[in-house]
């Protein structure tokens, strides 16, 4: 094209102002844009992510906008409405800013966002990003000059204590903070979820305790952050999820001024084997690892209709949790369900440990000698490979009868002068003796219909009472709902006993919110993170409000756990004021 420049461009100009008008719906002066503060960073550093909308109306409620950021983790958004004036007139603008942190290195596109505004749907454009990996951020930094990459001085560790493992075998994770910098206000963003494996929590930090440790030759920080044991509940390859740390890098220790970065693991490879059909015994509950059982009963002598108390106890490095109780239908015995508390406890090389214990009352109902058998547990023993049986030797009870005519000798003896009373003080008022001695008529008494409306209401009851320890001992998420609020409520006066000190009161009060939440939910508390806690809240339909300030609560607790300082004893208290009502209104609506 030749000619006028000027009239060339106004021409373009003109072309572009149609092509826009013809492309994008709606008035021309509502703009929906998305914008990126960088177009490649490292894998520690964060993007901003700023969704835009402008309009010269002021903006009322709009739907939030959907976009797909499911290769990020995502904190946000703040909102942000802002009104500025020129010549042409007044203009609104509502900006929504994310903060992104990659999940894995790699090239991605973020966009496009779209958003539903005056019956039409405004959509923004794409842009790519690239996030490095460790080894290419530490060549940009300089490392093959004998400079060091961010990434290689902050980092979270992952360790397993095996890559290899017998589905319900043990393994023990152990997450820690490794670094050289001075970090800030150091809280948990993520948390992995352990699907696939049944978790036991063995320490979980409430504060920043570092060690110092010689890694590649070099001092460094260690502060442990999480340990837990888990236990595959499925074969094949399983995958234990990333831990990530945000905290901020003090740079400018003159004005405070530094930047915030998140740190993230390396996920864990676990193979799973499945448990040999060879040698199987039957009636294998799935049992993995090296358990022992123990019993005792007493007394060991006794009388027919009295009493024995049988006390088992399975104890073991595994989840004792998975071996069912002992199958007991002794000959000459009435059993009755048995009470079961667990202890747990940590072996001296740091291995879950627990013990089962369970107390049964058995009734002899005959005299002679009565045997309480032999009670065994079948496990899979990994380190040996193969499955073992453990058992009890039996008890024998001696039972005697007891007899009728001797239990009632001797209750109603009375001495010569108690007599002699009788007679003065009863015979001498009311000489009328037969009629004194005659028993009323049973049906004339109240007594006797006040027995007879209560006896059948004190059976349905114990009837009640019986189904209700069955279910809380067979319905193990029944149990933990029944338990909960006591369980809530004791806790919560533990984390004000700590408000006063704040020594861990923030990691008091978050474990008693998540174990409620855990309780009703059935699901072990140490893999439920903000997000999870959140959808379990609004699966059991509390109200968004509610929801919100749970969330809250467990933000502020999360950030107080890693910052301690930044919080004051009018903090603590406040925020336990917060948890103490959220508690109450959350128990109300679940109950």
């Amino acid at each position: 094209m030749t000619g006028n420049p000027a009239s060339t461009r106004r021409l373009r100009r003109s072309l572009t102002a149609l092509l826009l008008l013809t492309a994008t719906p709606g008035r021309a002066e509502l703009e929906f844009t998305l914008v990126v503060d960088r177009g490649s960073v490292s894998a520690a550093q964060p993007i901003q992510l700023t969704l835009r909308l402008s309009d010269v109306s002021p903006l009322r409620d709009l739907a939030a906008p959907t976009i797909d950021l499911g290769e990020f983790i995502v904190h946000g958004p703040s909102v942000m409405d802002m009104e500025s004036h020129d010549k042409s007139g007044a203009r609104y603008t509502r900006e929504l800013r994310y903060t992104l942190y990659a999940r894995n290195p790699g090239r991605f596109v973020i966009g496009p966002a779209r958003l539903r505004a005056e019956g039409e749907v405004l959509t923004t454009h794409q842009v790519e990003v690239h996030v490095r990996s460790k080894a290419a951020a530490g060549r940009k930094a300089g490392v093959g000059t004998g400079e060091r990459g961010l990434e290689e001085d902050i980092f979270v560790r992952a360790e397993a204590d095996r890559d290899t493992a017998y589905v319900g075998e043990q393994v023990n994770v152990r997450f820690d903070l490794c670094y050289r910098y001075r970090l800030r206000s150091p809280r948990l963003s993520e948390v992995p979820e352990y699907t696939g494996f049944w978790v036991k929590e063995l320490f979980a930090a409430s504060r920043l305790e570092p060690h110092r440790e010689v890694i590649d030759n070099l001092p460094f920080q260690v502060a442990p952050l999480r340990h837990v044991a888990l236990f595959p509940t499925a074969s094949g390859p399983q995958v234990i999820e990333a831990m990530g740390l945000t905290c901020s890098l003090l740079e400018d220790p003159v004005f405070g001024r530094g930047r915030t970065l998140m740190f993230r693991s390396e996920p864990l490879s676990i193979f799973v084997r499945p448990l040999p059909d060879r040698g199987r015994p039957r009636g294998f509950s799935g049992a993995v690892g090296e358990f022992d059982i123990s019993a005792e009963a007493s007394p060991r002598e006794l009388r027919a209709g009295d009493p024995v108390t049988l006390r088992v106890s399975i104890t073991g490095t595994g989840n004792v949790q998975s071996i069912p109780e002992p199958v007991l239908d002794p000959a000459g015995f009435e059993v009755y369900e048995p009470k079961v508390k667990v202890e747990e406890g940590r072996s001296a090389d740091g291995r879950y440990m627990a013990a089962r214990n369970l107390e049964y009352i058995l009734i002899p109902e005959r005299g002679g000698r009565l045997e309480i058998p032999a009670l065994s547990v079948t496990y899979f023993d990994p380190a040996a490979h193969s499955y073992r049986t453990t058992s009890t030797a039996p008890i024998e009870i001696r039972s005697r009868d007891g007899g009728a005519g001797t239990e009632a000798g001797g209750k109603y003896d009375l001495t010569r002068r108690e007599i002699e009373r009788l007679g003065s003080d009863i015979r001498h008022i009311k000489p009328d003796v037969e009629r004194i001695g005659a028993a009323p008529a049973l049906y004339r008494s109240l007594w006797y219909w006040i027995a007879h409306i209560l006896l059948p209401l004190g059976y349905v009851a114990l009837v009640a009472r019986h189904r209700h320890r069955r279910r809380l001992v067979k319905d193990t998420g029944y149990a933990r709902r029944r338990r909960s609020g006591g369980a809530l409520s004791g806790r919560l006066r533990e984390a004000r006993r700590r408000a006063a000190e704040g020594d861990g009161f923030h990691a008091a009060l978050q474990e008693a919110v998540v174990a409620f939440i855990a309780d009703h939910a059935d699901l072990p508390a140490p893999g439920l993170t903000p997000d999870r806690c959140r959808r379990q809240l609004e699966d059991r339909g509390l109200g968004p409000d509610l929801v919100d300030r749970v969330a809250a609560v467990l933000e502020r607790c999360e950030f107080g756990r890693y910052s301690p300082a930044d919080s004051d004893r009018s903090d603590r208290e406040e925020l336990m004021a917060e948890a103490e009502e959220v508690a109450a209104l959350m128990r109300k609506a679940l109950s």
